[in-house]
């Protein structure tokens, strides 16, 4: 946890932070790309944090992963108990936001460190973070010694900052916000199709076309029942199909024997009626390697309509 200190300054907006007016963060971002280090292991005002669009989703996250890893939280994914010993406790704390990844379902483990060597999952936390960086993901660097795994600062991104032109930007630092005119629905009133805009209340079945990587599928989604989705592609196999209605992300994983297994995620698009079209827009990415060859681990855009 950040530590409160005479004159703290915030580190949202620069300005002397009143212990009256303080919000402190612990430690909870891994990953130096997400955009929400700015509010790693930080002192700010409380006004900015609940100012900043990311604000209240920090704190929840902060929060969570202070439970995850507080008082009674560590307990042992080999043997069972309490890890009391802090010489002797590994965890891996939330190392990505990315849902998609392999590397997500790592978040949250506790170990002896004496039982790393028993841990049947240690192998698959090495792959994921090698995937992980090969996509993008910027955390500390495991090392693993005799007396059990430690994460160690990596230097290795501070020599690659170092070698970039003056002003290049890092990947964490928040895109800007484009200003819309005040005009109905998600596009300008004369776009081509003037509005109102309106949202899906369920994901549409039928048989989408989808463009992705210079070729044509087809998509059949069949059924939608809460967040559980029935879908095919016409190339290679589907599973973990899912629709978010909040969000309206749809998103599954897609396997070539033998060959690939990527995360497709795409949103329902708001539309006009008058639009003869459905629409939804997104991104897949190669997150395991099923075959000999190289295959680039980065993500590619795709994009399908569904006649109405």
């Amino acid at each position: 946890m950040a530590i409160y200190l005479l004159n703290s300054t915030c580190g949202l907006c620069g300005g002397v932070v009143a212990v009256d007016e303080s919000v402190l963060s612990p430690p909870f971002v891994a990953d130096s790309a997400d955009p929400l280090t700015r509010f790693h292991d930080g002192v700010f005002h409380r006004s900015c944090v609940e100012a900043d669009r990311d604000g209240e989703l920090a704190l929840e996250l902060a929060d969570s992963v202070m439970m995850a890893g507080g008082p009674g939280a560590r307990v042992c994914a080999v043997c069972g108990e309490q890890i009391d010993d802090p010489d002797d406790y590994f965890g891996t704390g939330l190392l990505t936001r990315h849902h998609r990844w392999p590397l997500h379902r790592l978040n949250f483990v506790h170990l002896h460190r004496s039982h790393w060597s028993l841990w049947d999952r240690r192998e698959e936390l090495l792959r994921a973070l090698s995937q992980a960086i090969d996509c993008g993901w910027r955390g500390p660097a495991l090392t693993v010694a005799g007396d059990g795994p430690r994460w160690i600062a990596n230097h290795r991104y501070e020599r690659e900052r170092a070698r970039e032109p003056a002003g290049t930007p890092r990947m964490m630092t928040p895109m800007p916000y484009v200003k819309l005119p005040d005009l109905p629905g998600v596009f300008p009133a004369d776009s081509l199709f003037p509005g109102p805009y309106q949202e899906a209340k369920e994901l549409p079945l039928g048989a989408w076309k989808a463009m992705a990587n210079g070729r044509v599928y087809t998509l059949e989604i069949t059924a939608q029942e809460g967040a559980d989705v029935k879908a095919t592609l016409s190339s290679g196999t589907i599973r973990d199909a899912r629709w978010d209605p909040t969000t309206k992300e749809f998103s599954f994983t897609r396997v070539i024997p033998g060959v690939i297994e990527q995360a497709w995620t795409a949103y329902v698009f708001w539309s006009d009626p008058t639009d003869p079209l459905w629409r939804m827009g997104g991104t897949f990415q190669t997150v395991k390697n099923l075959s000999p060859h190289t295959v680039p681990m980065i993500p590619s855009g795709w994009y399908a309509t569904l006649p109405r």
